[in-house]
Order: structure tokens, then sequence, then C-alpha cells
């Protein structure tokens, strides 16, 4: 009988499921401002360099779209 290998997240990971979840479940809309990077850090307790990483795969899945100078 063959076992999958248990897998646990990345925080990187962890982070995008959350926005992820967030924009699927309509609780964040399309329009939606999100915190600014320093502020997601301090509100979700991960580093700043996760949510740069977190944030550029959103955007690179189509989730999220970064505006320069004026956010996410």
């Amino acid at each position: 009988m063959p076992f999958e290998k248990i897998k646990t997240l990345t925080v990187r990971e962890n982070f995008v499921r959350e926005l992820e979840n967030k924009i699927i479940s309509g609780e964040l809309k399309p329009g939606d401002k999100l915190p600014a990077a320093k502020d997601m850090c301090a509100m979700m307790g991960v580093s700043l360099t996760i949510v740069n990483a977190g944030m550029s795969e959103l955007v690179s899945k189509g989730f999220v779209e970064t505006v320069p100078r004026r956010g996410s």
C-alpha cells in the first residue's frame, strides 16, 4: 500500500493561499486596494521578503495588479 509524501506549505505559499482565498471568496473585490507591503508584514506576521515574493506570484497568476507608485 503506497502512501503519498506529506508536504508542508512554505510561509510564502501560505501567504499566497490566504490572499487567493480572500479574492475567490469575494472578501477582496476587484479594485480593492491592498495595504502597503510593510503593513501586510505587520498584520500577517511575515517578512517583507515573503510579501514581495508572494505579491509577485499573485501578479503572475493574475490575482493582483500592481500600479507603480499607487499600490496593488
